[in-house]
Parts: structure tokens; sequence; C-alpha cells
């Protein structure tokens, strides 16, 4: 145990110990920022309203849609055309006005042709909903979703092997390289000639990449926002640390 405090005590003048610590937080940033906008990004939708329909701030407040605003016609188009976004809409002069009175206006939507068929199919059905709303007339169809099996989506593997990598740089290369750093400081070879033995050198390195490696994983854990058991994710991340410790 004065080994492992010992450890403990001098552990921020280590770089790997820094890059461990420093680790879920930009991997973290990088998976649910950069991660998220790449292989789930919301529809980008510029609205040019010409008649301060109310549409337009239903639109601002739906979060499955990224809202921009037009000035103008032509510069809708534009970044239409652009592929700054997925879809323009042009909502024209009283707009919500002929909806009520039952006289079909125009309803003028651009769509992007880099854009995703999913987007675009969001974008329509919001679009839809929002009509139905403004007429007073509910959805013919009421749409209930059951999924079938239990699959892991594709956020939370991911969120699964940032914390799988923490735990082996904490577990397993803390501890290695500290060991490394004691050989080549000749302080391991020190240590043999005491009463200290191999075995117990080993267990304070192993407790040193405990109190590393499972304050990393929980942290890791909270930053992605997980809900997760406390005893089921301590058992399992304490058997999980003390495989990579032993192969460490």
């Amino acid at each position: 145990m004065v080994m492992a405090l010992r450890e403990l005590r001098l552990s921020p003048r280590s770089p790997v110990m820094i890059f461990a610590l420093c680790m879920p937080f930009v991997i973290t940033f990088v998976v649910q920022v950069v991660f998220q906008v790449i292989f789930n990004p919301a529809p980008r939708l510029a609205v040019h309203d010409q008649g301060n329909s109310v549409i337009s701030s239903h639109l601002a407040r739906k979060d499955s849609i990224s809202l921009f605003t037009a000035s103008s016609q032509a510069s809708l188009k534009e970044m239409v055309r652009k592929n700054k976004v997925d879809a323009g809409l042009i909502l024209q002069q009283d707009f919500d006005k002929s909806i009520k009175a039952k006289k079909q206006p125009l309803l003028q939507l651009y769509f992007s042709g880099k854009s995703k068929a999913m987007n675009r199919g969001l974008v329509t059905a919001t679009l839809l909903d929002l009509i139905r709303e403004v007429e007073n007339r509910p959805s013919p169809v009421k749409v209930e979703v059951v999924s079938h099996g239990k699959a892991i989506p594709f956020d939370q593997l991911i969120q699964l092997f940032i914390i799988i990598f923490v735990l082996i740089v904490a577990g397993l290369f803390v501890p290695a390289f500290s060991l490394v750093q004691e050989k080549e400081a000749g302080t391991l070879s020190a240590l043999l000639v005491t009463p200290v033995r191999m075995s117990e050198i080993l267990a304070s390195k192993a407790v040193f990449g405990l109190c590393i490696s499972l304050p990393i994983a929980y942290m890791t854990i909270l930053l992605n926002g997980l809900s997760v058991d406390p005893l089921a994710v301590t058992i399992t991340l304490l058997a999980a640390a003390l495989v990579c410790i032993e192969i460490g």
C-alpha cells in the first residue's frame, strides 16, 4: 500500500497518466460532436416566410430539424443549390389564411440534390403535420412504432467502445508504463534487494491501476450520460480492469 500511494503521489508527472485523464473528455467530445454530425445529422431546412406563418414558429421549436432563415427567394434557392441546406421552403403571404379557407395555396419546397432520402422524408412529413395543425384537421392515421428484438443503437456501441478503450489505456498501459519506468530508473532493482517481494511490487501496480482505471471509466460513463445499474457496472468494470491490469 505504501508503494501504491507513492505511485498515486508521483502519477501527475507521468505523460501516460495525463493522457489517460484527458482521453475521456477528448474522445467524448469527438464522438458526441463530430460523429453525431457525420452519422446522424438533423435535416437542414431554410425558410423564407413572406407572411409570418405559424409554420415558421412551429419549425423553430422542432429539435429534429436545423432551421435557417433566408432573406429572399433567390438566397434560399442559392443555399439549396450549394447544398448549404437539405431543403428550402417558401411560404407565401397569407399562406395560413389560404389553408383555413380551403384554397390550396402553392407550397414551394426545394430539395438539394445531395440531401439524403431520409432527410427529405422527415422534412416532408413534418411540414404535412404542421399544415394539418394550421387547418385544424387531425392526422388521417395514428402511427405506432413497435420494435422487435434488442439491437443496440450505433451511438451506444460507440459509447461502449469508449469505455473499453479507456479501461485498456488506464488499466493496461498506465501500470505497465510505471513498471517500465521503475526498471529504467533502476528503482526496481533496488527494491528487489530489500525484503519486498516481486509479487508485492506487482500488487502495488495493480492497486495503482485500479485506483486510476475505475474512476476514469466511471467519469466516461457520466460524460456520455449513460443510464446504468451502479452495482452491475461496478462488478463489470472491476473484472475488466483486473483483466487489463493482469495483461499489462
